[in-house]
């Protein structure tokens, strides 16, 4: 199993917040399956400590078995096994193994920051527990002395494993603090996603359309450059909900969109502003070579009919209104100028065409 894999164990089909804490628990999880691995190497290989290699090798274990939880959906008995298991792992590393001076009570502090970024927003009574459990469980190891440990360490051994410690925790502090970064800015991208497109065609939605359309449209005020603007309307798309039912016309949708979204490739603007209605910014586009992309998308609407993933085949026409800015136009004038076009284009039949072109 791949480590992609193991990282998202537990995260599919989970809601986005879910996931990511999902994610980071076995980022976690592994990384301290590592640092674990390399006591138990220590006690092993250089101190020649088989009984508390061995004892170590289990913790090492029981923090991989978490994953096991996730696996299962026990997403927060997961995250409940991993803390359980490292405060009892400091606790007989600190009282039973070594002595305090080892500092392995340090990693305590991990456990109050580590709650509160990986459990949920409402698992209040989690976090405070185990932050309050961890905080006594440190004291008490500074405060207690173990005049008996399993293993005898020199000065200096206990100097090189007290760095030890310290290293590990700045660096599982870095680490946590890169995927709370992480989480931070996938959080901004996906409240981002949702203010500005529209959920079914990924299309702008239709504020964010207007804002992002008069924008573009202030720079060919500004520079007098020409500027055109396409509001499309499927035909006959109630017919289509009504003979093959709402989820073939949210596919039909999908693909209308699609379609607008691949014949865009030089800066145009597409918005999804009411139902089946599409509008199109075409900055530096003439009347002429805005009659000549609304013909073309007509073209392909016409000659490429939709399949829907029940093999259903729809054949359908677009009708749309064009207009042409002058100076004055804010967005909002545009796109009601090519409603009434729309509304002519309409009157005459479908999948017709009509240009406004209002003079300055």
């Amino acid at each position: 199993m791949s480590i992609s894999k193991i990282i998202n164990t537990g995260a599919e089909f989970q809601p986005f917040n879910v996931a990511n804490k999902i994610k980071t628990t076995n980022w976690v999880t592994l990384f301290t399956v590592f640092i674990s691995a390399i006591y138990t190497l220590l006690y092993l290989f250089i101190l020649n400590e088989v009984k508390v290699g061995l004892f170590n090798l289990a913790f090492t274990i029981s923090y991989a078995l978490g994953l096991l939880f996730m696996r299962f959906r026990a997403i927060t008995n997961a995250k409940l096994w991993f803390f359980s298991v490292l405060m009892l792992h400091v606790w007989v590393c600190t009282n039973i193994f070594v002595s305090k001076e080892s500092g392995f009570h340090l990693f305590y502090f991990l456990v109050p920051s580590g709650a509160f970024l990986l459990f949920e927003l409402d698992q209040q009574k989690e976090k405070i527990a185990l932050s309050i459990l961890a905080t006594l469980l440190f004291f008490y190891c500074e405060n207690t002395l173990n005049p008996d440990p399993l293993i005898i360490l020199s000065s200096d051994l206990n100097s090189t494993i007290y760095q030890s410690v310290v290293f590990f925790i700045m660096l599982e502090l870095v680490v946590i603090s890169a995927m709370f970064n992480q989480q931070i800015g996938q959080h901004e991208m996906q409240i981002n996603k949702t203010a500005t497109t529209d959920k079914l065609t990924n299309c702008l939605n239709r504020n964010y359309f207007f804002e992002e359309g008069q924008k573009q449209l202030e720079i060919a005020n500004t520079n007098s450059r020409p500027f055109s603007l396409i509001l499309t309307n499927l035909d006959n798309f109630k017919r289509v909900n009504d003979e093959h039912g709402y989820l073939v016309g949210d596919e039909y949708l999908v693909y209308f969109a699609n379609v607008i979204n691949h014949m865009c490739k030089n800066g145009e603007k597409v918005g999804r502003i009411s139902g089946e209605e599409f509008v199109i910014t075409l900055p530096e586009y003439t009347k002429a070579e805005a009659e000549k992309f609304a013909n073309k998308l007509n073209l392909q609407i016409e000659n490429s009919p939709f399949i829907s993933s029940g093999n259903k085949t729809i054949f359908n026409t677009i009708s749309m209104g064009i207009a042409v800015r002058n100076s004055s136009n804010t967005i909002g004038e545009l796109v009601s100028i090519a409603d009434t076009a729309l509304f002519q284009a309409k009157s005459m039949g479908v999948g017709n065409i009509d240009i406004i072109e209002q003079m300055a």
